[in-house]
Parts: C-alpha cells; sequence; structure tokens
C-alpha cells in the first residue's frame, strides 16, 4: 500500500474503510494509491489493483474530495456533497452531466473518476476546441433544462463577488493581496467601472441550478466522450447566464490577446477583437440552444452583458497569481472586460451566430 504524505490522506483511507467503498481483503489484496490531485483542498485520485491490474469494481478508481469546512463567496463542500446526493435522487440522473455518486460523508465524498481533463490537449486546435465547446454547451444546456426543477433544494447563489469588488462590499481577501489591491486600485480610477458592474449586475435573475465556475479546468469528459462537468462548491440557485458567460470569457481570456486601449473604443472595434474566437463562441451557444432551456436564447443575450464581468474576475485571479502588484497582463484583460461590459452587444452576437458555418457545423 502507497499513501501520500499529504496529511488528510489517513482520514482519506479511513473514510473509505469506513464506507464500504473498499474492503479490508480488497485492500490486502490489491494494494491502494492515494495520489493528491487538489490545487487547494484536499482531493484524491484513489487507485486500487496490484501489477497485473485485476482489481475491478467501483473501488478500482475513484475522486475523493474534502467536503468539510465553512461556507463563503468561495465556495462550499458542503453545497458540493448536496448536488451529488441530490441528483443520485433524481429519475433524470442518468442524463444529467455529473460524476456518479459513489459514497458520501460530512466529511468526505466519493465519486468516480471519469476521463481526461477537458483542457488535456485540444486548446490549440481549433476544430478540436470547437467539438470540445460544442460538447460542453450541450451538457451546459441540458444541465440548466434538467436542474430547473430541483431549484427549491437549494440555496442562491447571489450575485458573484467580482459585481462588490469596488465597493465596500469587496470580499476581504482582495485587500489582502498585493496583486489584487494594486489591481482594484487602478480600477477605482476608471471612472465608470463601478457603474457598469452595478448595471449589469442587476439583470442577475434566478432561474434555475447554476454550476458557478465553468471552465475548462472544470470539465472531464465522460465515458463516452462527452463533457462532464465537476467541482460544484459555487453551485446553487442563479442565473444560468452565469454560467454561460464564465466559459465564454474562458475562451475569450485564453484565445484572444488582450487589445491595447485605442482598439478597444467603440462596438465594432469590440467585435473584431472578438474574431478570433467568434467561431469557437458561436459552436457553444449553438449546442447550447439546441439542448437547452425553451428560453435560450434570452439567457445568451443576457449572458453578453456577464462576459466582461467574468474576464474582470479572470484579471483579479491572474493579479493574485503575480508578484508585480498586478502586471500590465492583468489590467489589460480587466480593459477588454471593461469594453465589454460598455459593450456587451458584442459577446451577445457571438454567442447568438444562428446560421450553419463550417466551423460551427456539427461533425
Amino acid at each position: 500500500m502507497t499513501l501520500s504524505t499529504t496529511e488528510r490522506a489517513p482520514e482519506v483511507l479511513a473514510f473509505l474503510l469506513r464506507s464500504a467503498v473498499i474492503e479490508p481483503h480488497r485492500l490486502l489484496d490489491h494494494g491502494l494509491v492515494l495520489t493528491p490531485i487538489g490545487r487547494s483542498n484536499a482531493v484524491f485520485l484513489v487507485e486500487t489493483g496490484d501489477e497485473t491490474g485485476d482489481e475491478t469494481g467501483d473501488a478500482a478508481r475513484l475522486i475523493v474530495k474534502s467536503v468539510g469546512g465553512a461556507t463563503d463567496r468561495q465556495g462550499s463542500g458542503a453545497v458540493e456533497r448536496l448536488v451529488y446526493e441530490h441528483v443520485a435522487d433524481q429519475p433524470w440522473v442518468a442524463t444529467a452531466p455529473i460524476a456518479r455518486l459513489v459514497r458520501s460523508s460530512p466529511d468526505f465524498l466519493a465519486i468516480e473518476a471519469l476521463g481526461e481533463s477537458g483542457t488535456d490537449g485540444p486548446l490549440h486546435d481549433p476544430s478540436a476546441t470547437r467539438r470540445l465547446l460544442r460538447s460542453i454547451g450541450a451538457s451546459l444546456g441540458r444541465w440548466h433544462t434538467l436542474a430547473a426543477s430541483s431549484a427549491g433544494v437549494f440555496a442562491p447563489t447571489g450575485v458573484p463577488w467580482i459585481f462588490d469588488v469596488l465597493t465596500d462590499g469587496v470580499p476581504a481577501v482582495m485587500l489582502q493581496n498585493e496583486g489584487t489591491r494594486n489591481l482594484r486600485d487602478e480600477l477605482m480610477t476608471w471612472p465608470s467601472m463601478a457603474g457598469l458592474l452595478r448595471a449589469t449586475s442587476a439583470r442577475w435573475v434566478d432561474e434555475t441550478v447554476v454550476h458557478g465556475d465553468v471552465r475548462f479546468d472544470n470539465v472531464v469528459r465522460g465515458m463516452a466522450g462527452e463533457a462532464v462537468l465537476v467541482d460544484w462548491e459555487l453551485a446553487g440557485v442563479g442565473d444560468p447566464a452565469w454560467d454561460v458567460a464564465c466559459i465564454a470569457a474562458d475562451v475569450i481570456a485564453q484565445g484572444v490577446a488582450a487589445p491595447s486601449a485605442e482598439r478597444l473604443r467603440g462596438a465594432d472595434a469590440v467585435s473584431c477583437s472578438l474574431s478570433p474566437v467568434a467561431a469557437k463562441l458561436a459552436s457553444f451557444g449553438v449546442a447550447y440552444r439546441r439542448g437547452g432551456p425553451v428560453n435560450a436564447e434570452s439567457i445568451l443575450d443576457r449572458a453578453g452583458g456577464y462576459v466582461g464581468a467574468r474576464l474582470v474576475q479572470i484579471a483579479f485571479q491572474q493579479a493574485a497569481w503575480t508578484t508585480d502588484g498586478g502586471g500590465l497582463g492583468a489590467v489589460d484583460v480587466a480593459r477588454f472586460g471593461a469594453a465589454l461590459l460598455t459593450e456587451p452587444t458584442a459577446a451577445s452576437a457571438a454567442l447568438l451566430a444562428s446560421r450553419w458555418t463550417s466551423e460551427t457545423r456539427p461533425p
């Protein structure tokens, strides 16, 4: 048996044995490897099987996550556990784009380990990226449709913290990091920024259970190659347009070099800046409408405004990871976000592109 040196590993092993996910004799016969894979919390890949690889069943390959801890605007493990437990009891569980629940406790969650991350390989390949985005669009649209009936089970998410970042309601963590503090100070000097965020947040509509943080890193491939959403700590009743905006902003952040201020003057200029990713956004939008809620077009239209806010949020995340007080890159991303807050129809138009082209037509 091989255990990671991570402090939570013994607790994970105790959970697996106590909940009968792994029986003692299987542990002795086949061995166990716990590999830490989480960046900020206790997440382990659990694999059983000796060198002959003759172990099969639920315990052969799992993901175990710590779901204890307090709830805050950065997420809650208890919320993620509720999502998995609730979905497991629904008649539509087999079609939900979520991993299968194996076992849960107040402290840990065991789910099936699926395929590779959605970001493993395709983002440098435009065709592969469009296929991935069609899959994400279909899965997210299906989730928003299925989960609408469960809205009474979950608490509202409230508007994301980025809408309060220039107010007295700014999360304390934003003031504790030099990079984010400096970026906030910069944004405070932009005359219209606070008003744009405030006006955009006023569009928020609680419609269904949302994921809250849809991005490439939170997508894995299912057994049939479909997009499966993971990391549900921010889930709750909220605006599905925010989920759409999150993945759209991820596409933009990874596929567009932040334009200079001179290139972001006017609606046409902002739309032109999105041209490198327009086909990708259209691929997502088409798939979302085909499998999504009846008001999918309204959701995609509303998402256009949120894309800018999400880009500003990405800028703060980028600033937190640098050591130069935020760096020029974070400011440029925030400036691009501000331009899309000013001209939200640029992103909406890309998401709502309806005509089939050689780039958006399904394979």
